[in-house]
């Protein structure tokens, strides 16, 4: 159960976008039951109204005490649309790396030689650009074909 205490006129609360029906008592504006999952974020969304003073958002699991949400315990919404875009794009380059074999290492070699060419475009001209694209075409064909990109000697 979720609650707000406040001495707004009116309060709306959305659970992950899901409008929750709130009662008044007082100050005191209560939901029904919540069904929530542990160590699962959720977007909670509290509209005031008419405040001039406080609002608090409480919560209540079973027949345990209502308490206060802790600020530790949220996340400007900006920031968590970030990390779940960061989150997603990880989740593809790992499903990426596992589909055409490519180890953590090669995609890391790959990526910092795309940089490096992507700075050299900008910094040179149309010859070395030529020669630098040459270049890093024989290396990913050699790399398709040959022995993997990074390798280890043994021995002495």
């Amino acid at each position: 159960m979720m609650s707000v205490d406040t001495d707004g006129s009116a309060v709306t609360l959305q659970v992950d976008a899901n409008t929750v029906t709130l009662q008044r008592q007082g100050t005191s504006w209560t939901s029904a039951p919540v069904q929530l999952t542990a160590g699962q974020p959720v977007r909670l969304r509290v509209t005031v109204t008419g405040l001039t003073a406080r609002a608090t958002l409480r919560w209540q699991a079973g027949s345990l005490p209502a308490v206060t949400l802790p600020g530790q315990a949220c996340c400007p919404a900006d920031l968590a649309d970030a990390f779940a875009a960061a989150y997603r794009r990880l989740r593809a380059a790992q499903e990426l790396m596992a589909g055409i074999g490519l180890s953590a290492r090669e995609l890391l070699v790959r990526s910092v030689a795309r940089h490096r060419f992507q700075h050299a475009v900008r910094h040179t001209d149309v010859e070395d650009m030529v020669a630098i694209g040459k270049l890093l075409d024989a290396s990913h064909e050699k790399a398709r074909r040959g022995p993997p990109l990074l390798e280890a000697r043994l021995g002495g």
